[in-house]
């Protein structure tokens, strides 16, 4: 196959606008901000947290300490624990916001970035 004889398009190096799917993503981060805010002041919220899962995330860490301290590590174990151990954690509504805000903050760089640039 002769390569030369392949006629290349004038927009191949034309990128898309992504700013209607970044601006989509923005208001629905900014919607899950305000979610998580609201749920993590609710007082209801505050007492399952305290009873369940802050409980749960302390009893998993010990089990994975004592998993660790094992004379025979049992890798399949560790690894469950560890899941479970994250899967807790994510229960922590603030560390959960600050994930989606440092999100929210590259999808503004990335807006900021695409309205300077057209």
């Amino acid at each position: 196959m002769n390569n030369a004889q392949i006629e290349i398009d004038a927009d191949w190096n034309e990128v898309p606008d992504m700013t209607p799917s970044l601006q989509e993503k923005k208001a629905v981060l900014l919607r899950l901000i305000e979610a998580i805010d609201k749920l993590s002041s609710n007082e209801d919220w505050q007492t399952i947290k305290e009873l369940l899962f802050d409980e749960q995330v302390e009893k998993l860490e010990k089990q994975l300490l004592n998993e660790a301290k094992a004379i025979e590590l049992l890798s399949p174990k560790i690894y469950r624990l560890q899941g479970n151990l994250e899967w807790a954690r994510r229960f922590d509504l603030y560390k959960l916001a600050e994930t989606y805000k440092a999100e929210l903050n590259q999808v503004t760089k990335k807006l900021n970035e695409n309205a300077n640039s057209s």
